[in-house]
């Protein structure tokens, strides 16, 4: 009787031993990097040109007031030129206020991009794949090439993980990164269920199909802030969020980082900080741009002790003045260089 229980006490082990093995080869592979093939071509228009074209688009797809693309001009072609990435959900309205005051200082053509899905409609949203974020970006990027001498991307949230993956995969058109609070990481492990079979599915059985962003118990955030970014957003917009981050926050990608950084993240103790965006992976991730090679010595981390995960918004209230002062110092050692 003994033996017998052995025995199946035996491939009891083993079958769970079976189970776990698979379970986890199959969670492995589904958490793995996920595959992007570029669109070949690339519009061989004037810059003029593919703005009204991105603007009749927003038109079409019915923008609402103030979050479709825009473009601040000072002259044919500047020494300094700005391209700017929101964060998701959200529009050019993240950054726009400083944007415009840092375009105004360095007399540098400036275009701030709408993403795919954004500034319009929730379904609109919930539609894109983090292939059309890439394209999008990667679009913007090489167009802006001929506005100025040097172009300097900003990113915001995930727009900051937007412009890493640029300078990574695009150093000879990034002279410069500004990230502000980038998105390589979330401060809470939900979104790690997209990485799993049946991910979505649950997270609808948990929360619903629908998602409340609105931040309408935040002091800090004002009202107006809705009309730039969207009150509600579908569970499975995120999808594309976590498609991403595992594409782009990687070691393979951070290393291979040469241009000057700038990051800027939000952190005043272990209670207040970066409640959206990990500042431990942030600062994880600024140790090892430049890894393969060597990092830029322009790279710099600053830390905004007044800030929300939104830095550069006139919606959100933080200390806006001292990101100026911060970023127009780090600009003109920038510029500084041959």
């Amino acid at each position: 009787m003994n033996a017998k229980n052995a025995l199946i006490s035996r491939r009891r082990f083993f079958l769970r031993f079976v189970t776990l093995t698979a379970v986890f080869v199959i969670f492995s592979f589904c958490a793995g990097r996920p595959n992007y093939t570029p669109k070949k071509d690339v519009p061989k228009i004037s810059f003029e040109e593919f703005y009204q074209t991105k603007l009749r688009l927003s038109k079409e797809k019915g923008h609402r007031p103030g979050n479709e693309e825009k473009y601040i001009s000072f002259g044919k072609k500047t020494p300094l030129a700005f391209l700017y990435i929101h964060g998701f959900g959200a529009s050019r309205a993240e950054g726009e206020e400083v944007m415009e005051k840092l375009a105004k200082t360095f007399k540098a053509n400036t275009y701030l991009l709408r993403l795919p899905g954004h500034g319009t409609n929730k379904e609109d949203q919930a539609a894109q794949k983090f292939s059309d974020y890439l394209d999008s970006a990667s679009e913007a990027l090489h167009m802006m090439q001929g506005q100025g001498d040097k172009v300097v991307v900003f990113g915001s949230s995930l727009g900051g993980l937007l412009g890493t993956w640029l300078a990574s995969e695009f150093p000879e058109e990034v002279d410069g990164l500004v990230l502000g609070n980038p998105f390589y990481a979330p401060t809470a492990g939900g979104l790690g269920l997209y990485n799993y079979p049946g991910g979505l599915t649950f997270v609808h059985i948990l929360k619903g199909k629908i998602r409340s962003s609105s931040h309408n118990d935040n002091p800090k955030v004002l009202p107006q802030r809705n009309d730039y970014w969207y009150p509600e957003q579908y569970y499975s917009a995120l999808v594309g969020v976590n498609d991403l981050k595992n594409y782009a926050a990687v070691p393979e990608v951070f290393g291979k980082i040469s241009s000057p950084v700038l990051l800027l993240y939000y952190y005043k103790s272990e209670t207040e900080q970066d409640p959206t965006a990990s500042v431990s992976a942030m600062r994880s991730a600024f140790t090892q741009f430049g890894a393969d090679k060597n990092p830029n010595p322009l790279n710099r981390e600053v830390r905004v002790e007044d800030g929300m995960h939104v830095l550069m918004s006139r919606w959100v209230v933080t200390d806006k003045k001292f990101i100026e002062t911060e970023t127009t110092k780090w600009i003109k050692d920038l510029a500084k260089l041959k």
